[in-house]
């Protein structure tokens, strides 16, 4: 299976180039990385270029002139520049857990959406963030809300399934500020009760810079 990594972006670059490194970072890498830029200034076409350069990857940034929140078309363009079976989608603020690939392949399956939930992180900690260039922290660190998502258990997974079309899957993400997390568990209160129950044995990846 063919996939590729969609990332939205908008005149962000400090944003952009954290998440290109979580990119370099997976287990598994896509096939292709697409950047759908909805009209950013050189400093984020700059980041990309430097990336590139430093990057095995294949990189393709689709770009159009700013006129507007135009999102949705350059979503478009880019999904109609690439010629996958799968295509990963991620907004211009998520830094992606070492397994986010990896696990989206894992438990792709046809004529189903797959969506996770997100560590967000305090807006008083982004300035640090940034200067510091770190993009895995451990669970209980100050600077991160959500923490228990923070924990890391494939085995989880066996209790969301299909349901309308879409599956839930506990995908690491991190964001950059606060937005909603998308969880709908099939047995929410069951799944709650195992995460707390199993806490203490659970694998947590190890922080790296």
């Amino acid at each position: 299976m063919t996939s590729a990594l969609l990332i939205s972006t908008y005149n962000w670059p400090e944003a952009l180039s954290l998440i290109l490194k979580s990119v370099a970072g997976q287990v598994v890498s896509p096939d292709v990385v697409l950047i759908a830029d909805d009209g950013s200034d050189n400093a984020t076409k700059a980041v990309i270029e430097d990336f590139k350069q430093r990057s095995t990857l294949q990189i393709r940034h689709i770009w159009h002139p700013d006129k507007g929140f135009r999102k949705s078309s350059i979503l478009n363009q880019a999904i109609a520049a690439c010629a996958v079976d799968y295509i990963i989608q991620i907004d211009g603020d998520c830094l992606l857990h070492p397994n986010f690939v990896e696990d989206h392949l894992r438990a792709a399956k046809q004529g189903v959406f797959l969506a996770g939930s997100r560590i967000n992180i305090k807006d008083t900690f982004r300035d640090a963030l940034f200067a510091t260039q770190r993009i895995q922290y451990p669970l209980g660190f100050h600077g991160l809300r959500n923490k228990t998502r923070r924990i890391y258990w494939p085995f989880l997974g066996r209790f969301y399934r299909a349901n309308f079309g879409a599956v839930i899957r506990r995908f690491g993400v991190m964001t950059l500020y606060v937005s909603t997390a998308i969880t709908k568990p099939l047995r929410a209160g069951v799944a709650k009760i195992l995460i707390w129950l199993t806490a203490c044995c659970i694998w947590v990846v190890p922080c790296s810079d």
